[in-house]
C-alpha cells in the first residue's frame, strides 16, 4: 500500500465521516478536515502500525522547535517515504 493510501485509510479510521476516496495529497489536515491534535496523533499511530516501523515525527511536526500550523496529506506521505529507511528511534524510559 502506498503512503498516501495508508494515510487516507488511517484518517478514515479516525474520522469515520470522511471517505478516503475524497482525500487528496493537498488536503489540509486541520483546515480542510478539521482534525484536532489528538486526531493527528491517532492518525500517526495508525500509520506507524500499518507500516510496521517507528518513525520520529518531531522534525515534521515541530520544525525549528515550533508547532507546525498546518500539514497536508502529501507532506505527511513524503515525510513517511523519506524516513522509511531511517534507523528507528531509540525508546527512552521516563
Amino acid at each position: 500500500m502506498s503512503s498516501i493510501a495508508t494515510i487516507t485509510t488511517s484518517i478514515a479510521k479516525v474520522r469515520s465521516d470522511l471517505d478516503p476516496e475524497w482525500l487528496e495529497p493537498d488536503t489540509r489536515m486541520r483546515a480542510d478536515l478539521g482534525l484536532t491534535s489528538i486526531d493527528l496523533l491517532n492518525v500517526l499511530a495508525l500509520v506507524t502500525q500499518s507500516i510496521g516501523k517507528k518513525i520520529m515525527y518531531e522534525p515534521l511536526l515541530l520544525p525549528e522547535g515550533k508547532p507546525r500550523a498546518e500539514l497536508t496529506i502529501g507532506e505527511l506521505a513524503a515525510f513517511v517515504d523519506d524516513n522509511l529507511d531511517a534507523a528507528e528511534p531509540d525508546v527512552v524510559a521516563m
